[in-house]
């Protein structure tokens, strides 16, 4: 019988990715059940976001741990999963052990898009994209030799997020809810809103097209 990560969804808390997962062996879950329990966690935080913390683009401040704590709660999050994602490649020295693992991180992308957890999916997508794994091109190289599919999977994915998250917002039109959403998409939205429209017109009236934005 494989080992499944235990997390009472009651209990789970925002910092139990990379706690978990220095108990068990990575590879012997099954993606499924991964997937899931990133779900379980997933929906905790966002269910604590406030949307009220977007209006003013607290999350940029430097007092921005009190004026946007659920989104500094999110962002802490991603950074979470997405260490413990690196941590799970780099900590491995052998190159066809690491492209195995990478090649399971893909297949949990796969089950979290089949659960419309695209937040999920993003994370462990960035790290699977970023600095430090992308340095390993031997290891990329053996991925490509053991499921030549794998790669393209991973770069379909990560495509979606060039021009301003395109691919995201065409998905998000279509997808049938309940939905997960990459909430970076949407803190960028909130930005340009932000920077790009005056509080108040020329006359001193409040800007009230700015704020049905």
């Amino acid at each position: 019988m494989k080992p499944t990560i235990n997390i009472n969804q009651k209990s789970a808390r925002t910092e139990d990715p990379i706690d978990i997962a220095s108990l068990i062996n990575f590879m012997e879950l099954n993606p499924a059940d991964v997937a899931q329990q990133l779900t379980i966690m997933e929906e905790v935080v966002w269910k604590k976001i406030d949307v009220g913390e977007l209006l003013k683009g607290d999350w940029t401040k430097s007092n921005k741990d009190i004026l946007a704590p659920t989104i500094r709660s999110y962002t802490a999050h991603f950074n979470k999963v997405c260490l413990w994602t690196q941590l799970e490649i780099l900590t491995t020295e052998n190159v066809r052990e690491r492209a195995k693992i990478i090649i399971r991180f893909i297949a949990i992308i796969n089950n979290l898009m089949s659960m419309n957890n695209i937040s999920g999916a993003t994370k462990i997508a960035s790290a699977l994209n970023s600095g430090p794994i992308g340095k390993l091109k031997q290891t990329f190289k053996v991925v490509n030799e053991i499921q030549p599919d794998a790669m393209a999977t991973l770069n379909k994915f990560i495509d979606m997020q060039q021009n301003n998250n395109k691919g995201f917002r065409t998905l998000l039109q279509s997808i049938q809810p309940p939905c997960i959403p990459f909430l970076g998409l949407y803190l960028g939205d909130a930005l340009y809103i932000i920077d790009g429209n005056k509080d108040t017109l020329e006359d001193g009236t409040i800007n009230w097209t700015k704020r049905k934005l």
